[in-house]
């Protein structure tokens, strides 16, 4: 059996859109995954919160960008569950 694949590493189609991979390597995938995506969602949460009461708005921007990127990938985990 071939070992797990990180969700959007497809080494056998490559794909440009994050969360997405092909059939192959969903019947592959790393069963931790949708775990470790959402305690990345629940860092980040605590992370915006922290620099909203600072009031570094470029950081709240850059965490929005990655939530909305972790969120796509947690999305494309569920649906190959």
């Amino acid at each position: 059996m071939n070992p797990p694949i990180p969700l959007g590493y497809c080494t056998i189609i490559p794909t440009d859109s994050p969360g997405t991979c092909c059939s192959g390597c969903q019947e592959h995938l790393d069963p931790g995954v949708l775990a470790r995506l959402t305690q990345a969602e629940e860092r980040l949460l605590w992370q915006r919160e922290r620099v909203k009461r600072e009031q570094w708005h470029g950081e709240i921007a850059g965490i929005d960008r990655i939530l909305d990127l972790l969120r796509a990938e947690q999305t494309a985990a569920e649906t190959a569950r």
